[in-house]
């Protein structure tokens, strides 16, 4: 339900606590952006698009060994600069596009144990990733 480009791998949470528990361990974040990011399972380099990609398994980063240039899950997404992890912006993101009437930054913070500067930073990315996604820019 979570991922509509992505059928193989979804998240079946009925609430904000089965998605921040889902997502708890970082390697199910990372499967879960690899997926998204990449459906076909190839990895390509944000920066030269080479495909002779390795891993950096103590930091948790991907290598281009074509041009060397490290990069993470998070690059090329709204989660990308930011110093909070996945495991706090998958939820956020299954929170705002699963409530009705929108979720204020305060009650974010809450549930998912983030300051409320945070919370609206996050809120305010997806928000707008959603309105670009949509065709509204």
């Amino acid at each position: 339900m979570f991922s509509s480009r992505c059928q193989r791998f979804t998240v079946d949470a009925k609430s904000l606590l089965d998605c921040v528990r889902y997502f708890a361990d970082p390697a199910t974040c990372r499967a879960y952006m690899r997926q998204i990011k990449w459906p076909g399972g190839k990895i390509l380099c944000p920066k030269c698009g080479g495909a002779n990609i390795g891993q950096i398994i103590t930091r948790h980063l991907l290598k281009c060994r074509d041009c060397k240039k490290q990069f993470s899950y998070k690059t090329g997404t709204i989660f990308e600069d930011s110093p909070l992890g996945l495991d706090k912006w998958l939820p956020a993101v299954w929170a705002v596009a699963n409530s009705q009437n929108g979720i204020s930054s305060h009650e974010l913070g809450r549930a998912l144990g983030v300051t409320q500067k945070s919370a609206w930073f996050m809120s305010h990315r997806i928000r707008e990733a959603m309105r670009w996604k949509q065709g509204t820019s």
